[in-house]
């Protein structure tokens, strides 16, 4: 779980570090989804304030 919520509230305007992301609506899920891409090409979704994937440029999983 995040530290305080507030840490994760608009993900979408905060992860800079994702220089390509997108917020989803997707059905069976209450919160939003983020999906974002750095530079180097890793990844990491993330569902509402938890939990998170993040993967490599290799698309393995490197944390979640």
């Amino acid at each position: 779980m995040a530290r305080q919520e507030q840490d994760r509230e608009d993900l979408l305007r905060e992860a800079t570090a994702l220089v390509e992301r997108a917020e989803l609506r997707v059905a069976g899920f209450a919160e939003p989804v983020v999906i974002g891409f750095r530079r180097d090409g890793c990844g990491s979704i993330y569902v509402g304030g938890d939990p998170a994937w993040h993967f490599n440029s290799q698309l393995e999983l490197r944390r979640a």
